[in-house]
């Protein structure tokens, strides 16, 4: 197996409406990760959408999308990105497993998990559907994983990260993220250059 694996992450992104509540999603990011795009350099984000009927055209509340990132500093409104392990399985295996996931509709027959149901619990659940599949190497458990995430977001909120232009973070345009390591614990900000 090649030294240089993929890491997952754990993003959070703005939501101007509800700047205390960031949605969340998993990055599969290369190890020595850049903001600038490179042919070399493959990031894939994994999230569920809450997605409103469009001029009466039905769809579903809830969907699971898997896409292709040029670089970081191309996703709109990232905040920040934590490294919570190392891949042992390809991207495309870890993509298997977490489509699996199961996405609650508001109609569904559980309606108390159909209620809790968002961003959070479906991350929730594809970080344990990836842990019980050995899919991912030195990942804590996920109330410590999201418990570092809240506090790192707090403290670069404290520091000032996004004063400028509230956390309407820019989607253009050259802009730092900041990004934790649970692997080894260091904290760095990838800065455009």
């Amino acid at each position: 197996m090649p030294r240089n694996k993929p890491r997952l992450h754990l993003a959070l992104y703005a939501r101007p409406k509800h700047p205390d509540a960031p949605h969340y999603a998993l990055l599969i990011c290369p190890k020595d990760i850049s903001l600038r795009p490179s042919q070399e350099q493959q990031i894939l984000k994994h999230h569920v959408l809450n997605r409103l009927p469009i001029s009466g055209l039905a769809s579903l509340p809830w969907a699971y999308e898997y896409t292709r990132i040029a670089s970081l500093q191309s996703d709109p409104r990232l905040l920040i990105c934590v490294v919570i392990g190392k891949l042992v399985v390809s991207a495309e295996e870890v993509a298997a497993i977490v489509q699996e996931v199961k996405i609650y509709q508001g109609d569904d027959e559980d309606r108390e998990k159909a209620e809790r149901f968002d961003c959070v619990e479906w991350v929730q659940s594809a970080v344990g559907a990836l842990r019980a599949k050995g899919a991912v190497s030195g990942m804590p458990e996920w109330e410590v994983v999201k418990e570092k995430a809240l506090a790192f977001l707090k403290r670069e909120r404290e520091a000032g990260r996004w004063d400028a232009g509230g956390e309407k973070v820019e989607t253009e345009g050259e802009r730092a993220v900041p990004v934790l390591e649970l692997i080894g614990g260091k904290e760095r900000v990838l800065e455009a250059r």
